[in-house]
């Protein structure tokens, strides 16, 4: 399966790449100056409403949950994007495309196609999820 990556330019444009991978993944291609623009980025980077306002404007339907325990506990559809947190309390953007045995394949904007085990993982997660479906 081809898991697409977009890097960001930007410390602040995860959110926008991400979006982009999920268009790409949908074979629903836009680039990231148009997402950019759609989701009205700043220097604090983007909210969670943007980032769903911004996938409705690009015919996806999206809903955006809040959960403890999310990998352990629930049966999801892929692609998502995930919340996690950086280094110095920056949260950050990234794409799940794929539950593995014990990790997760993860399209980082900052770092590109990843393997990361599922308890590395809950230790950065800090619970929200967007669900984007075409």
């Amino acid at each position: 399966m081809h898991y697409p990556i977009v890097y960001q330019k930007e410390k602040y444009d995860c959110g926008p790449a991400c979006i982009c991978m999920i268009c790409e993944f949908y074979q629903s291609n836009t680039d990231l100056v148009t997402v950019c623009r759609i989701a009205g980025l700043s220097e604090k980077g983007t909210s969670i409403w943007d980032m769903q306002r911004t996938l409705r404007i690009l015919g996806f339907q999206t809903a955006s949950i809040k959960m403890n325990n999310f990998i352990s506990d629930y049966n999801f559809e892929i692609p998502l994007i995930a919340v996690i947190s950086k280094s110095a309390g920056n949260n950050h953007y990234v794409v799940i495309y794929k539950r593995l045995k014990n990790g997760l394949i993860i399209g980082d904007p900052d770092k590109g196609l990843i393997k990361m085990k599922i308890t590395e993982f809950l230790k950065e997660f800090i619970g929200y999820l967007i669900i984007p479906q075409k």
